[in-house]
């Protein structure tokens, strides 16, 4: 089982870790605003096509409230199925976009 970074790796090496986490994030949110115009099969033999193609000066911040799929990613104590269930999580932040209340 993998196990979830934990606060003390975290604060070690934030900055490593934020960003490991931005750029998850937006290759989920690459994967889900693809799987909303093509279908599954699709998207996964696009999608390292497109997604080599997106520059990380493109990158989004994500989300306060974040959880990565991956749980190398994950903050000890991350619930996924909470993030899961938040519909329209991968609005952009410049639009209007409903987290954790």
């Amino acid at each position: 089982m993998t196990m979830p970074i934990t606060e003390k790796e975290y604060f070690q090496l934030k900055e490593y870790w934020d960003y490991q986490r931005k750029v998850e994030y937006n290759r989920e949110l690459t994967y889900e605003k693809m799987s909303l115009a093509w279908t599954l099969d699709d998207v996964d033999i696009m999608f390292d096509t497109v997604w080599s193609a997106v520059p990380p000066k493109m990158y989004l911040d994500p989300p306060s409230n974040y959880v990565p799929e991956d749980p190398t990613l994950r903050l000890d104590g991350e619930d996924i199925e909470r993030w899961r269930k938040i519909p329209h999580r991968f609005i952009p932040k410049e639009e209007y976009r409903k987290e954790y209340e």
